[in-house]
């Protein structure tokens, strides 16, 4: 019983490491003005999956997972408005 402990502080040192870096769900209507306007211009005829706010990430943006013509696509988008990344995921 005496070697719990260290595996206990282990176990707690992962669980909060996946979440802190884990991202938000966000709704597109609750993103700011200049996310939301990339995001229908970069996305118009694709069917939105997911989107998540990473604040953790080396530069802060929104993580937006769609699909196009059957293809699974990523786009991030930083908190001005400017495409960071977008490609097939």
């Amino acid at each position: 019983m005496k070697h719990v402990g260290p595996w206990l502080g282990v176990a707690l040192a992962v669980t909060w490491a996946s979440t802190a870096w884990a991202g938000s769900d966000v709704a597109l209507e609750d993103v700011p003005p200049a996310v939301r306007a990339t995001i229908e211009r970069e996305i118009p005829q694709g069917t939105l999956l997911d989107l998540e706010w990473e604040p953790n990430a080396r530069v802060p943006h929104y993580d937006v997972e769609y699909t196009r013509e059957g293809i699974e696509w990523e786009l991030e988008v930083g908190e001005d408005g400017r495409v960071l990344r977008h490609e097939p995921d």
